[in-house]
């Protein structure tokens, strides 16, 4: 809600990375702040929690006579412009989607590796890769801008992972399904980028994120 003119699309590429790149990390390392002990993973989570309370106290807003963030819509890439406000619904329905591809991945995929006799280390390797690919190519997508606000570019990548979850389910092998749940993270990397965007580059963007 604070991105200054012209700055929105970096603004969303760091979000993207910065989330992304912290769930990469937890699915890694999450294992062995659980072995610390109850009492150490208590302590590092105030310790976590007071460092990000830090930061929401310290932070600096946008100067009172600034303008609004709502006042300003940047405009879309070459031979989109103006900016079409039916994207917002576009960028609720592509969050909607991604959720619907990704949630299930991440919540059923350790049970599924389990049953298989799968480590936990190889289990949560794939989820690992599929976060940091979609933090890289979240991050990626500011310099990606002619992709934005374009039919085509959706059709293509939504298909694609389409094609990728196909290929996971009628080759349930774990080299398919590790490459496969890879893969999907340049998807959702691609499909978080754009609905944070498309919601935000529009008129009450606090509203509509």
């Amino acid at each position: 809600a604070e991105a200054a003119p012209g700055s929105l699309g970096r603004a969303v590429s760091r979000y993207t990375l910065a989330w992304s790149a912290g769930s990469a990390g937890g699915i890694l390392f999450s294992s062995f702040g659980y072995r610390l002990g109850l009492a150490a993973l208590g302590v590092l989570t105030v310790l976590v929690g007071a460092a990000m309370l830090a930061i929401l106290l310290t932070h600096r807003p946008r100067p009172p006579d600034a303008p609004p963030a709502d006042d300003h819509v940047e405009e879309g890439a070459a031979g989109t412009r103006p900016v079409d406000p039916l994207y917002v619904w576009i960028g609720w329905a592509i969050i909607f989607t991604a959720m619907a591809v990704q949630r299930p991945i991440h919540n059923l995929f350790p049970a599924v590796c389990a049953r298989g006799n799968i480590g936990a280390f190889w289990a949560g390797l794939p989820l690992f890769f599929h976060m940091a690919l979609q933090a890289g190519v979240g991050f990626a997508m500011v310099r990606w801008r002619r992709l934005l606000y374009r039919r085509l570019p959706l059709v293509l990548v939504h298909g694609a992972a389409a094609a990728v979850a196909f290929a996971m389910w009628q080759w349930p092998r774990f080299p398919v399904w590790f490459a496969g749940i890879s893969l999907l993270g340049a998807y959702a990397g691609f499909a978080y980028f754009c609905c944070v965007y498309y919601a935000s580059n529009s008129g009450r963007r606090a509203l509509n994120i």
